[in-house]
């Protein structure tokens, strides 16, 4: 491995926690990288609905009260007041969820509840889309050109000692 390393370099991808569980859409369920792709494109009534979806049950183990309260915002028409009232009764689940309701209950707009949002969590769906594309690239870099070096990528030829 040490050699492999040493004779091809690596591509260096971002891993499922930054970009979320493989496979496709009806497997995996929402992952980071869409609610991320979302907000980008400024459809934040989507991003909200990708995530109150959630993730799948094949990857993600949810409570009967979650599940509940997922079903109430597709089966009430998304409505804020009503899922909120579904909610599990811990404070301590599905809290982005409970901030986007309390903000489109607030401010009636995507994007406002969007804000309700922690500014740390709405950049981690960002960087989750940004990961994303740079493993589709980094996907494609290899697909092209094998493990070789080629003009453009960031390599270290030989170890350098500049004294420190």
């Amino acid at each position: 491995m040490v050699k492999r390393i040493g004779d091809y370099g690596f591509i260096n991808f971002f891993g499922e926690q930054r970009v979320g569980d493989a496979g496709s859409r009806s497997y995996a369920g929402v992952r980071s990288f869409d609610v991320g792709r979302a907000m980008l494109q400024g459809n934040f009534a989507l991003a909200i609905d990708l995530i109150m979806t959630g993730r799948s049950n094949q990857v993600h183990s949810a409570g009967e009260e979650e599940m509940n309260a997922r079903k109430v915002w597709k089966t009430s028409g998304k409505d804020p007041r009503a899922t909120l009232k579904a909610f599990p009764k811990n404070n301590s689940t599905m809290v982005r969820e409970r901030d986007l309701m309390k903000g489109l209950l607030r401010y009636g707009d995507a994007l406002e509840a969007v804000r309700c949002v922690p500014h740390n969590v709405r950049m981690f769906w960002i960087h989750g889309y940004q990961s994303f594309i740079w493993n589709r690239m980094a996907t494609e870099r290899i697909k092209r050109w094998g493990l070789r070096p080629v003009k453009g990528d960031l390599y270290l030829k030989e170890h350098e000692s500049n004294g420190d």
